[in-house]
């Protein structure tokens, strides 16, 4: 299926019904309107997500670690 636009009633159009298995998808919130078993985020895209994380200087993890003596 090949469509211009990435609206959820495309996909809707598409998965008429329940989709019974592992659905691979993008990180689009139209992804979820697909009913299925489970899903999965593409590894191109989580990869560039998890790079976005790893470029994030971060100086407490989690950031309320203080109030929990976690240091």
């Amino acid at each position: 299926m090949i469509d211009q636009s990435r609206r959820s009633s495309i996909l809707s159009d598409f998965f008429k019904e329940a989709f019974a298995g592992i659905l691979s998808t993008a990180i689009w919130s139209a992804d979820n309107a697909v009913v299925c078993t489970d899903r999965q985020t593409c590894r191109c895209h989580l990869r560039r997500e998890l790079k976005k994380v790893d470029a994030t200087e971060i100086t407490s993890w989690p950031p309320d670690a203080d109030l929990y003596h976690l240091r």
